[in-house]
Parts: C-alpha cells; sequence; structure tokens
C-alpha cells in the first residue's frame, strides 16, 4: 500500500472517530438559563423567554443544545424544527427524565 492510501484511511478512520465525540459535546454543555414557574410553564435561554407550548403543530427534535440545571438532575434541551420546516428557532423541546415538553418563544414587553 503506498503512503498516500495510507494517509487517506488514517484521515478517514480519524474522521469517523470524531463523529461521536461531536455528538458528546453537548451534554457538557451546560446553557444559560432557568425554568420558572409553579408548574415549570416558563423556560429562560440566553435571556429568550419560552411559554410551556401544550397546541403545537407536529415538531421534530433536533439538535441537542445543551443542558440546563433541573433541581439535583440536568434537563436536555433540544432545538424543536416543525415538521413543515419553518419557524425552526421559536421552539425547544425540555427533556427530563422521561418526560418531555416543548416550549414556543414568546415576545417579550419592554
Amino acid at each position: 500500500m503506498n503512503k498516500r492510501k495510507k494517509l487517506v484511511i488514517a484521515a478517514v478512520i480519524i474522521l469517523l472517530a470524531a463523529l461521536p465525540i461531536c455528538a458528546i459535546i453537548p451534554l457538557f454543555t451546560t446553557l444559560d438559563g432557568e425554568f420558572r414557574g409553579a408548574e415549570y410553564e416558563y423556560l429562560i435561554l440566553d435571556g429568550e423567554k419560552y411559554a410551556l407550548c401544550t397546541d403545537h403543530e407536529p415538531l421534530i427534535r433536533g439538535a441537542l443544545l445543551g443542558t440546563l440545571p433541573y433541581g439535583s438532575e440536568k434537563a436536555l434541551i433540544f432545538q424543536a424544527i416543525p415538521a413543515s420546516g419553518e419557524n425552526e428557532s421559536e421552539y425547544v423541546y425540555a427533556l427530563i427524565f422521561k418526560d418531555g415538553a416543548y416550549y414556543k418563544k414568546i415576545e417579550q414587553s419592554p
């Protein structure tokens, strides 16, 4: 095997090994925010306010954004994308234990 083939094989192996690492990094990223309300009706993420969304269109969980403290546990926060593919930044999905909920970005009063 010549040197060029060895380099290509090594590059492919390195790329394949890096993919799982890139997928795990958000698990160690703690987002700046908190849950609010008696029943956790609100979610604050990076200064943006989200409200619990019970009447949503079909949504798809997207990329993991990071974790958020939830009592003694951590909630996983995902980007939620409408099945239609529009307004993808307006929704997030919070997964706490085995329960999850969708939150929709709301306008904040000045």
